[in-house]
């Protein structure tokens, strides 16, 4: 069977990442392109101090703990701030994953890591919070971006030790951080395989979305099949999120962003009602076939 894995973070609702009574979430940490401040923080620079990050990193809440931010702020008590540690850091393509364990407890100390699961787990939607890296910046260079052509700065050694959730970050690129496994880490957990054979619409192209009111007149099979087949042949590049999903939507169907998230809603619920668990090369996966 012709097949190709996915990874299609925060888009399916899948079981808190509790373990053992441990609350764990997941973030995209940093990506190898320009953040609103027009810098780049090289993954490279994050790998060569994810030592000093695993062992005395903290995660927090717009970098609220970290001294000179919270003096400037006038924060009596920065550790309040802080709502857990690293567990775990990947690297892949540029872009910088962690697994973070949020404490818990009664204790003040707890009660924004409280606030943040709750609002990931027990409301719906979940808040949306983005990831943001912390530090001190060692070495850094002038450098020209190579799709603008403007001049970035571009941080090339640092020593990381702080991780920030935002409702407001600087970088808007980057996925959202979730309570279930995202990017290299869903590898092993909850990744996607997309069938390239789709059973219907054999012979719909993926260049009929190009037309003006393409949404008008397709049934949501038809969107989810098209969309699929985007996905498959790689239109939305490497393991798109619901973002990329719903730029291509209002840009290839020329309609509303309100429309094209009510099509990518329904191509989401498409996926998540016709999964079934299967055992691939990466572990138990969910299995997604668009028909």
């Amino acid at each position: 069977m012709n097949e190709r894995f996915f990874i299609l973070p925060v888009m399916l609702k899948a079981s808190a990442a509790e373990e053992g009574g441990a609350r764990f979430i997941y973030t995209e940490a940093s990506r190898e392109s320009t953040d609103v401040q027009g810098e780049i923080v090289l993954s490279k620079a994050l790998e060569e101090s994810v030592d000093v990050f695993m062992k005395f990193g903290v995660v927090d809440l717009d970098h609220k703990s970290m001294p000179s931010v919270a003096q400037k702020l006038s924060i009596e008590c920065p550790d309040e701030w802080i709502i857990g540690q690293p567990e775990d850091v990947k690297f892949s393509n540029g872009s910088t994953f962690v697994k973070a364990r949020l404490r818990t407890g009664s204790s003040p100390l707890a009660a924004n890591a409280n606030i943040v699961w709750e609002s990931l787990t027990k409301i719906d939607p979940p808040t949306r919070y983005y990831a943001s890296v912390g530090g001190t910046v060692l070495a850094d260079e002038m450098r020209y971006d190579m799709h603008t052509g403007e001049k970035v700065k571009v941080i090339t050694k640092t020593r990381w030790n702080n991780l920030a959730l935002s409702l407001n970050p600087v970088h808007h690129d980057l996925f959202q951080t979730s309570t279930t496994p995202i990017g290299v880490f869903a590898k092993s957990v909850n990744g996607i395989v997309l069938k390239r054979a789709l059973e219907a619409g054999h012979d719909t192209d993926v260049a009929e979305l190009d037309e003006a009111g393409a949404l008008r007149g397709r049934s949501q099979q038809e969107l989810n099949e098209l969309l699929s087949r985007a996905i498959i042949t790689g239109v939305l590049g490497d393991n798109p999120g619901r973002r990329e999903l719903e730029r291509y939507v209002v840009k290839k169907f020329k309609c509303t962003h309100k429309k094209a998230v009510g099509a990518v809603d329904q191509f989401m619920f498409a996926l998540q009602s016709k999964r079934k668990t299967v055992v691939d090369g990466f572990g138990s996966s969910p299995y997604l076939g668009i028909m």
